[in-house]
């Protein structure tokens, strides 16, 4: 344990100073994700989860434990790149 910072020194001499290499980092900014409300619904037949699931335009099983409304759409377009592999274009 390093007694200046109190933070376990797994490198040994290794180690390097993390705010000295974070200078000109840009700051993480993280959006509040949190839902405002939420329900349980609850469903006496098959078909009524059927046509809720219809309704929503979201599929919806017994093994279903939430979804959210409406659908987000997932714009990210991060994508695994291995620096070995050969790419295609």
């Amino acid at each position: 344990m390093n007694e200046d910072d109190k933070t376990l020194d797994l490198f040994g001499d290794a180690a390097f100073d993390w705010r000295k290499e974070w200078q000109d980092m840009p700051e993480f900014e993280q959006n509040n994700l949190k839902t405002i409300h939420s329900i349980v619904v609850n469903f006496i037949t098959v078909d009524d989860m059927n046509e809720f699931s219809e309704l929503i335009g979201k599929r919806i099983h017994f093994t279903t434990k939430s979804v959210m409304f409406p659908v987000k759409v997932n714009n990210d377009k991060k994508v695994w790149v291995d620096d070995n592999e050969q790419q295609s274009s």
